[in-house]
């Protein structure tokens, strides 16, 4: 009975929160608190019935664990204050997938001898349902890059884009198929090509292209068959075009400009503005890519930089709530003095609530098994 109370009282809190995300861009506090106290509550009361504090346990240190990575994610400037909020609210009331949909019409799909619908045993299921939802945003992201066609400056843009990207999923398709037939080859655990692809994704253009000319060599040498590269190839070719158009349409079309004697309080940019040794400095944000590779090589002096930037900021790419009217009197001030050019870039991002509601219906109906963690559990 709990995991059917948790998913639809998570259904209710994703709906209002759509609804409200797409009219006002805004979600509530009161949805995602009221979905903490009945999830710990719940859980509190479901521990009270099996006299164990083990659901208890779960339910607290999963929505603990998920405030921590969504609270950093808000600090690196990826997340809306309302997102960590609804994920900590989702958190308290789904420690495990609750898989209402698909437990319930008891579809059954089974490949390489593992149930690919079914839920992990693992308490995984929040960064299964972060990673779906980035997914699930995605498409709605690029196609928004569409709308940037009309302007003929930036149609080559987006052709080079588009056919550089498809380039890239050949590349990567042949690395794939052949990680995974050296994986059987040598009798290797399938889940070692994920660390592993995730470290050739930082191999440079000619590491790759020889990694490919090497598959082709094989397939024609009749050693590996070609089958399944086409597949995985159709597969990445779709999420690597969908992927470009999204950062084309993040720079082109969600992204603009704006007068400084303009700007309102709560408007979001896009850049950091403040004062560092007595100096008015502006930079553009970081990318995603650079906080990746940051982790990856361990740059704490980086890291450290990005959550909290040196000097009085004046303008805050990081802060969700955009900037307050203090800040803005200072950005003003100094466009006055003629120490800053009156223009700043803004941001307006696509609402992130209905990717959610999305993702969390999709966990419901498949499972944790399509995803990575599936392999684990």
């Amino acid at each position: 009975m709990f995991p059917i109370l948790s998913f639809f009282l998570s259904l209710i809190g994703l709906s209002i929160s759509t609804y409200t995300d797409l009219k006002s861009r805004i979600i509530p506090d009161w949805i995602p608190y009221g979905m903490v106290v009945l999830g710990l509550g719940l859980s509190a009361y479901a521990s009270f019935v099996a006299q164990s504090i083990t659901p208890f346990l779960w339910s607290a240190g999963v929505t603990i664990a998920t405030f921590i990575l969504a609270y950093i994610f808000w600090r690196l400037g990826a997340w809306a204050g309302g997102d960590v909020k609804l994920f900590t609210g989702l958190a308290a009331l789904n420690p495990f997938n609750p898989f209402f949909i698909g437990g319930f019409f008891s579809f059954s799909l089974v490949w390489g001898g593992k149930e690919l619908l079914a839920v992990g045993v693992l308490p995984f299921f929040m960064l299964n349902l972060f990673i779906l939802s980035i997914f699930c945003i995605i498409p709605y992201s690029a196609l928004l890059s569409l709308h940037a066609l009309r302007k003929s400056s930036l149609r080559k843009e987006w052709a080079h884009l588009t056919w550089h990207s498809v380039v890239d999923a050949f590349w990567l398709a042949c690395i794939v198929v052949l990680l995974y037939d050296l994986l059987v080859l040598f009798s290797l655990p399938s889940w070692v090509i994920v660390p592993v692809l995730l470290v050739s994704s930082f191999f440079p253009v000619v590491v790759k292209k020889l990694l490919a000319i090497v598959f082709v060599g094989l397939v024609l040498a009749n050693m590996i068959p070609a089958t399944n590269a086409w597949s995985v190839f159709a597969v990445l070719l779709v999420v690597n075009v969908l992927r470009s158009w999204y950062g084309f349409a993040h720079v082109h079309v969600l992204t603009y400009s704006k007068k400084i004697s303009q700007l309102e309080e709560g408007d979001i940019v896009g850049e950091w503005i403040g004062l560092v040794n007595g100096k008015v400095v502006r930079e553009k944000p970081v990318s995603f890519q650079t906080i990746i590779k940051a982790l990856f090589e361990r740059d704490l002096v980086l890291l450290m930089k990005i959550i909290h930037p040196p000097g009085e900021a004046w303008a805050n790419p990081q802060q969700a709530a955009g900037v307050y009217s203090e800040q803005i009197a200072l950005l003003k001030k100094a466009v006055r003095e003629g120490k800053l050019e009156d223009r700043i870039s803004l941001k307006a991002s696509a609402p992130f609530a209905p990717a959610v509601l999305l993702a969390y219906i999709l966990l419901n109906v498949v499972g944790d098994g399509p995803l990575a963690w599936g392999i684990f559990s």
